[in-house]
């Protein structure tokens, strides 16, 4: 099998634009040809990686074994929050906001952003403090030091696999399903990108219309054409 069959063109023009940017990098060449190739969008498969509300409720009831991990898979799905921001949460994060919550979460970027916590997950927030808080960290180690996102990811794997849910999925199939979900709920675009955290819309944009149990092709009536 050539290298040309194990690699995608898109990998390969990546490859090909970095090595011109080496070399002009190092003085080899003066200008750099590499920026004119345009690289090859690859197919979207983000609906591939979105789970169903009855998955999620599934991976959350049978595929955890305790309260931790149960609440940090329920704040990456009801909050949307990355497993970094997740595992960087202080309880001094955490403020009363009706009856709910906020928490200030240091994201990707090093961006700072106000996530609001709804009522029902406030509960389980304030419940878990009562029990569990031992430091300044929410999720914490055997060792009482920070969690690791290494952890998380492979808590995550092993609540899958108890569950019966795909064992691909990761904490980011939490998040893209929130996206989803919150948008087919009723969620405004623009509110969604700032509690995910997007720097631009264009990325929120991805979650639009990519439901795949839903189409235009069901407001097409063909009994006629037979």
């Amino acid at each position: 099998m050539t290298i040309q069959n194990k690699v995608t063109n898109a990998t390969s023009v990546l490859v090909i634009k970095s090595l011109f940017s080496f070399a002009v990098q190092t003085g080899y060449l003066t200008l750099n040809v590499g920026s004119f190739l345009k690289t090859p969008k690859a197919k979207e498969n983000l609906a591939d990686r979105i789970l169903d509300v009855s998955q999620v409720q599934g991976l959350i009831k049978y595929g955890v074994k305790n309260d931790r991990d149960r609440l940090m898979l329920l704040l990456m799905y009801g909050c949307g929050l990355r497993v970094s921001e997740v595992v960087g949460l202080t309880w001094n994060d955490f403020k009363k906001h009706g009856d709910g919550g906020k928490v200030t979460v240091f994201g990707k970027g090093s961006k700072t952003r106000v996530v609001i916590i709804p009522d029902w997950l406030w509960v389980r927030v304030k419940e878990f403090e009562k029990y569990h808080r031992v430091n300044q960290y929410v999720f914490i180690s055997r060792n009482h030091n920070k969690m690791n996102r290494s952890v998380v990811h492979t808590m995550i794997k092993r609540a899958c696999k108890r569950s019966g849910i795909d064992e691909r999925a990761s904490a980011h199939w939490l998040r893209h399903s929130h996206a989803s979900h919150s948008l087919e709920a009723g969620c405004n675009l623009r509110l969604l990108q700032q509690s995910l955290g997007h720097a631009s819309v264009t990325t929120t944009e991805r979650y639009l219309h990519i439901s795949p149990d839903a189409g235009s092709s069901q407001f097409i009536e063909c009994d006629s054409f037979s």
